[in-house]
């Protein structure tokens, strides 16, 4: 009886507790950390609300992937140009009780300086972040695991 009630409370806690991120999920059993690190590729990328991933496909190609390393400070950029392997890191990091993606990019984007993104559904299979940059436009980008 002890473990059933054990077990109810756990439950009770996990259901309750309230999403940290927009648009869920309401319970995850990995670590934010665990979830980020993997293999993406955009899957969606709206400035302003206007889609713009054909633009981003036609500067960085469409099979670009970003990968997340498992040590939780740093990054690689794989698969830049799509027919070569070529390989750039940057650093990442986790803040603000894990709602916010801090990460700063390498060749051949830039260098471009630290930039923070607000996470707004972190699972899984998907990662979608939101930022508002130096121009005062809204950028939202779309991951899904590869």
């Amino acid at each position: 009886m002890k473990n059933k009630s054990i077990l109810f409370f756990l439950f009770f806690l996990f259901a309750f507790t309230g999403c940290k991120y927009e648009e869920g999920p309401d319970i995850s059993f990995r670590s934010a950390c665990a979830r980020v690190t993997g293999q993406w590729f955009v899957e969606s990328l709206t400035v302003d609300g206007a889609d713009s991933l054909s633009s981003f496909n036609n500067r960085f190609g469409n099979c670009l992937t970003y990968e997340f390393v498992d040590n939780g400070s740093q990054y690689f950029i794989v698969g830049f140009p799509c027919d070569s392997i070529i390989s750039d890191g940057g650093s990442w990091s986790l803040g603000v009780k894990n709602t916010t993606l801090y990460f700063s990019l390498g060749k051949p984007y830039g260098p471009v300086g630290r930039t923070s993104w607000q996470i707004i559904r972190l699972a899984n299979k998907e990662m979608w972040l939101r930022t508002e940059y130096f121009n005062y436009k809204m950028y939202e980008i779309h991951f899904k695991a590869r």
